[in-house]
């Protein structure tokens, strides 16, 4: 038995999406973007509601979105200002370190910061656009020194991000 289709039900596109044509900026740190290995695009969950009805519950979606976190991965540079950056931003707006360094964006005046993904196709022009709106770590990987290793290995570290929420927005072409 074959299977038929409408040809106006049918993508026009048949390009699959690549893990490796994709750019990500943070704005308050330039040169960080540069250092970024990669991104987890975070997924969300619908939270349900649940109506006793005897003997089978009745399910019923909820009007809470739970955001997953945003992790991405960056190669740590020799002089560590991109670790640096982050590790003083926490460590700042939890209050540890005696004098720090103020934390607030220099453009917004906020403690919390946007961060942008583009998506881009197999041709490698920007389509997609992902907004993560005031952005803040939660937690950052350790470094490990070894005198062991064999061979010299390049750090790097996961940093993972809570959000308010993100938009997916497709670029005019």
């Amino acid at each position: 038995m074959s299977i038929t289709t409408k040809p106006t039900t049918t993508t026009d596109n048949h390009n699959f999406l690549q893990n490796v044509s994709f750019e990500f900026g943070i704005p308050r740190f330039p040169n960080m973007n540069f250092f970024i290995q990669s991104v987890t695009m975070p997924g969300l969950d619908l939270n349900q509601a649940q109506i006793g009805t005897g003997t089978v519950p009745y399910k019923y979606y909820s009007d809470q979105v739970e955001f997953q976190p945003l992790t991405l991965s960056f190669a740590v540079d020799e002089d560590m200002h991109n670790y640096i950056e982050i590790w003083s931003w926490m460590t700042a707006v939890a209050g540890v370190c005696k004098d720090p360094e103020s934390v607030e964006d220099e453009l917004t005046g906020k403690t919390t910061s946007d961060m942008i993904l583009l998506i881009h196709t197999s041709h490698r022009n920007p389509n997609i656009k992902c907004v993560f709106r005031d952005a803040f770590p939660t937690s950052l990987d350790p470094l490990t020194f070894d005198y062991r290793s064999a061979a010299v290995d390049y750090h790097v570290v996961t940093c993972t991000f809570a959000y308010s929420h993100y938009s997916i927005d497709k670029l005019k072409k």
